[in-house]
């Protein structure tokens, strides 16, 4: 089927493109494979804490943009192996400019599986972003303004939230996007933990 649904209780619809399923993961090869769901993820401005998991194992395209996911139309949520082979998470916050979230740190090995997390902590006046490459902190960064900017997003898994750049090579084992949540790193690490045995 070209439709797939989340496994949380939303049960949202995603349109599958190309990334076909095997047994770690759903490959995308480069070039044209995505999923999107077009349901809105952020439907609350005053949500302000998130975390963000994903297993991937990058194949190729070193020295490029590879995205793993981003939101629809703006940088609300965004994770990607970048042009400097860094992982890199963006976050949107609700004042432009001095109010994005952006850490890029770690180190991408292509063809070896990663268990990427960011989280964000915040309050109505201030907001914290910590990176993790294999339940390990690799960087952070700070801002002035707390929640996210709200919109009218859906979601891009392998893709640029234009939906036609910055294409993914690689498997996407999984992704998981908590709303409300932000784990410790007792729990990034425990995540870790008890999902590697797929990946390994």
């Amino acid at each position: 089927s070209n439709i797939i649904r989340s496994r949380d209780k939303l049960n949202h619809a995603m349109t599958v493109t190309g990334a076909t399923w095997g047994s770690q993961g759903r490959t995308f090869n480069g070039t044209s494979h995505q999923l999107l769901t077009t349901d809105n993820l952020i439907t609350d401005a005053n949500v302000l804490n998130w975390t963000c998991i994903a297993w991937v194992k990058v194949t190729g395209g070193a020295g490029t943009r590879r995205t793993i996911f981003s939101t629809k139309t703006t940088f609300d949520l965004a994770m990607e192996a970048n042009a400097s082979n860094q992982w890199q998470a963006n976050v949107q916050t609700a004042l432009p400019g001095s109010g994005n979230l952006n850490q890029n740190a770690g180190t991408v090995v292509i063809d070896d599986w990663t268990h990427v997390a960011f989280t964000v902590a915040g309050n109505t006046t201030a907001s914290t972003l910590k990176l993790y490459a294999n339940a390990v902190q690799v960087g952070a960064d700070a801002t002035d303004s707390g929640a996210l900017a709200a919109g009218t997003d859906g979601l891009y898994i392998g893709v640029y939230r234009v939906g036609n750049d910055r294409w993914f090579p690689g498997i996407i084992g999984e992704v998981h996007i908590l709303r409300g949540v932000v784990f410790s790193p007792a729990e990034i690490k425990r995540n870790y933990q008890t999902t590697q045995w797929r990946y390994r």
